[in-house]
């Protein structure tokens, strides 16, 4: 599926809507209040009615978990839309971008700064294949705790002072909900390098759509000494 990057839905730029589509998980149990879409659209107004406007239109889906929380998720439709191309890329440039990306999660696997680390990313879409030209690179990473969570809400341990010294790190403009995720999206933000035509998908949102067609798992070795170092924390401190 392609989309127009020049054409408009509900009132917003097309490329905008499929951005917020893309903050709601794929999924029939799990889902995300309409605050997700505000990552996007900044106005709350403008957000609600554009969720609103997405349900009518059959395009989110809502996941009752009672009476008095409404959470959102991509239909099939949906989902169509939140992964459909802009563009179209020749292979040899997918390739190259994608060296570039594997490249970047080694630096960031070796970078004590960052709070997560990357074990495996799964491509999937147009890219998997022989077909060229292609239409965005789709790539899904998984994400991982560098350090041991243990102590985080008291506010002591390894992984509060990494949470505490990447938002250190945030640029002055960054404020309230957004500077608390700030170590997520430096994480995102590491990742993508702002390059274009790389589609970048959290697995745990997007497992559903990642793993209906043809895809294909790039695992680093690194990441198995990561995750025992996490283990060895947490065994240290029930050992004290």
């Amino acid at each position: 599926m392609n989309i127009d990057p020049k054409s408009n839905m509900f009132g917003l730029p097309s490329m905008q809507v499929r951005q917020v589509l893309r903050q709601f998980p794929f999924s029939e149990d799990c889902g995300y209040g309409w605050q997700a879409a505000t990552r996007v659209v900044k106005s709350d107004e403008i957000a609600q009615k554009l969720i609103l406007d997405l349900v009518c239109a059959g395009l989110l889906g809502e996941v009752r978990f009672n009476d008095q929380h409404v959470y959102y998720s991509r239909t099939d439709e949906g989902n169509r839309l939140a992964m459909a191309s802009a563009r179209t890329m020749k292979r040899a440039t997918a390739e190259k971008k994608l060296r570039e990306l594997l490249a970047r999660c080694r630096s960031i696997n070796s970078d004590s700064r960052y709070c997560y680390f990357v074990p495996r990313v799964i491509v999937f879409g147009s890219f998997v294949g022989n077909k060229d030209p292609i239409g965005d690179l789709d790539v899904a990473f998984e994400r991982a705790d560098r350090y041991s969570r243990k102590g985080l809400v008291e506010g002591r341990g390894p992984m509060h002072d990494a949470w505490r010294a990447s938002r250190e790190r945030a640029p002055g403009h960054v404020s309230g909900i957004d500077l608390i995720f700030w170590p997520e999206t430096e994480f995102r933000k590491a990742l993508k390098a702002g390059s274009s035509g790389l589609s970048l998908h959290d697995f745990d949102s997007d497992k559903k759509a990642v793993l209906s067609g043809p895809h294909y798992s790039i695992f680093f070795p690194e990441a198995l000494r990561l995750k025992r170092l996490g283990e060895e924390h947490d065994e240290e401190k029930r050992v004290g």
